[in-house]
């Protein structure tokens, strides 16, 4: 089963701990930079067994993540 949780307005000096708190907890964990300068921090959080297309999803978001992510935090 699969869980996604969503924190908008996230400030700078917060998104490291916000985004290793959801790592911690097992999360794939992408962020977007609103156009106020503070963050919107999305975490999915997958099941022990992973259907086909929530890899190629994850996939996807991982490498959104990648291209979102440069530069900050």
């Amino acid at each position: 089963m699969r869980r996604v949780a969503a924190l908008s307005d996230v400030p700078d000096e917060a998104l490291k701990t916000v985004i290793r708190d959801f790592n911690s907890e097992g999360a794939t964990v992408t962020s977007v930079l609103q156009d106020d300068g503070k963050w919107t921090v999305v975490a999915m959080f997958l099941g022990k067994s992973l259907a086909k297309e929530d890899v190629l999803e994850q996939g996807v978001a991982l490498n959104a993540s990648q291209s979102v992510n440069s530069g900050r935090a």
